[in-house]
């Protein structure tokens, strides 16, 4: 805390601060670019001599517009476990957090002083973005936790489905979608690409939002089109555009990327079906079909017992091993044991560490491996990584104890660069979700209207 305030506008630098003249008996009012979104303090301080008397501060929460009573949840989370219990309310206020007017995010190129957060960063009235702070931006692969928390918490999709929305609007005439959303635009993942195609068939299992699939439906299958185009002699995609989140060692036949294709085409096969293209589910079927058969061929290593990064690497990620078990890449529950129990030999005080991160405790790779744990019946292992790296971030003196964080370093601080690290951020909120989906055990087979009740 000072008179530099933070870093959230993305240039090199503190942000400054804001200044204005205390007039007698006068008021002021933030401007609405200027507000800091999920910020807990306020510091106010004079650059010059003399004394101001304040007689009041109030705020006005601008999360989830629209929403008379902020705290008004659709659902909620009770067990005899209170941090449990806390962890849920803390995920579901993240992701509320993130949740934002479509013309409050972040200016692009950022200002040369201050910040500006009045940029138009998606369509409607309100859109699920990454972080409250920065960037306040649509990231495809944020959304592939924040939306199922933001179904388990509020069966609010609104947001969601303008996400999505907005990146289609941005696809390119060849069919790609971009890294992220306005006013970004930053293009150059395969990765980012398939999670905006698997997250619409998430979102249409949630919604059954047939008039939106219809609008979107030819952009994608240019979006489904494009990715297949990529896949090899080999019968895996062959990853060229090797942006991802922050993970290194992508490219080539990556594991991460084989799994959320597979799981993308399953979801698309599902979507074609609803529009009556039955050749088309046929296609999607068949490829996904391949892709799993090559993936446990190309990239299992049975010494190891997990999915390398790709067939000449070295590096046994967490984030595609995860995702392997958690979208049924694997081709035996064997396999899906064994990955979680080589993933548990690498946990720290703080849970489990990411080698494709430098070995820091990523939430998001986190989040991926504590869907794995659950599917593949881990309850006990899953319900020790909840209260290790997410009671940690709750309880932590150097957090905000009610929202998640971006990242967390190997020794348990804070990671992304100080003071520009966002603490409340939609990809680390995996515990609502499963938490609801798992262990309460209720959750959407399908947007016919099916249940599942299987508690764990």
């Amino acid at each position: 805390m000072g008179t530099n305030s933070d870093r959230s506008s993305g240039r090199d630098g503190e942000d400054g601060a804001l200044y204005a003249t205390a007039s007698a008996n006068g008021t002021y009012t933030m401007p609405t670019a200027r507000q800091r979104g999920g910020f807990r303090y306020l510091t106010v301080f004079l650059d010059t001599s003399g004394w101001v008397e304040l007689t009041g501060v109030s705020l006005h929460f601008t999360a989830a517009p629209g929403k008379a009573n902020p705290a008004d949840y659709a659902n909620y989370f009770s067990s005899s476990d209170d941090l449990l219990n806390r962890i849920w309310y803390a995920g579901a206020y993240t992701v509320q957090l993130n949740t934002i007017a479509s013309n409050q995010g972040r200016a692009w190129p950022p200002p040369a002083s201050e910040w500006d957060n009045g940029a138009t960063v998606g369509v409607g009235d309100s859109v699920l973005v990454d972080g409250a702070k920065r960037d306040r931006t649509v990231w495809p692969g944020d959304l592939g936790i924040a939306v199922p928390t933001q179904y388990a918490y509020s069966n609010d999709l609104t947001s969601t489905r303008n996400a999505l929305t907005t990146m289609y609007n941005v696809q390119s005439a060849e069919g790609e979608i971009p890294w992220s959303g306005p006013p970004f635009n930053l293009t150059g993942s395969d990765t980012y690409h398939t999670w905006t195609l698997l997250g619409t068939a998430t979102y249409y299992t949630y919604t059954a939002d047939r008039t939106w699939l219809d609008s979107q439906w030819a952009d994608y299958k240019r979006g489904m089109a494009f990715i297949t185009n990529k896949i090899d002699g080999n019968n895996l995609l062959n990853v060229t555009r090797t942006q991802d989140w922050a993970r290194a060692g992508q490219g080539g036949e990556n594991i991460s990327a084989n799994a959320l294709l597979y799981a993308a085409l399953k979801g698309g096969a599902t979507l074609a079906t609803v529009e009556g293209d039955s050749a088309l589910a046929a296609s999607w079927t068949a490829k996904a079909a391949v892709i799993k058969t090559a993936a446990n061929s190309r990239l299992w290593d049975a010494s190891k017992g997990m999915y390398k990064d790709n067939p000449t690497s070295g590096l046994y990620p967490q984030d595609g091993n995860s995702l392997a078990v958690w979208y049924g890449l694997t081709d035996s529950t064997a396999k899906s044991r064994s990955i979680v129990t080589q993933l548990g030999t690498r946990w720290g005080i703080y849970g489990p560490t990411t080698p494709e991160w430098g070995g820091n405790v990523s939430p998001f790779a986190g989040g991926m491996e504590l869907n794995a744990r659950f599917t593949a019946n881990d309850d006990y292992g899953a319900l020790a990584q909840i209260r290790r790296t997410w009671g940690h971030m709750l309880n932590s003196d150097i957090g905000t104890k009610s929202t998640f964080w971006e990242g967390i370093k190997a020794d348990g601080g804070l990671a992304y660069g100080g003071s520009f690290m966002s603490l409340a951020h939609g990809w680390s909120t995996a515990p609502t979700s499963t938490l609801t989906f798992d262990v309460l055990g209720t959750a959407p087979e399908s947007a016919t209207g099916a249940y599942r009740f299987v508690p764990h």
